[in-house]
């Protein structure tokens, strides 16, 4: 699978190819913070849902990004784990 993302100073744009074609998500930083020395960004997305998205500490390079959000089924957290091939 051929994921990008993107950090810019108020969004994260998550942008993969899939076989239907190029699915991209659009998250708007609502706040920047460090919880138990993680770099953790609260954004919401265009529907409003709440997401958020954390560097776990102890990397350099950066290797993993973690995507959290809650199901809209069962409102448990989900988490997904983005693996880093390339920092530009």
């Amino acid at each position: 699978m051929n994921r990008r993302i993107v950090f810019e100073p108020e969004t994260i744009t998550i942008a993969t190819d899939t076989k239907e074609g190029k699915e991209v998500e659009v998250l708007y930083i609502q706040e920047v913070d460090v919880v138990n020395e993680n770099m953790v960004f609260l954004c919401q997305n265009s529907s409003k849902r709440k997401i958020t998205i954390a560097i776990p500490q102890g990397q350099e390079p950066i290797e993993v990004i973690d995507y959290y959000y809650r199901s809209l089924k069962t409102n448990e957290k989900v988490q997904k784990r983005f693996l880093v091939d390339q920092i530009e």
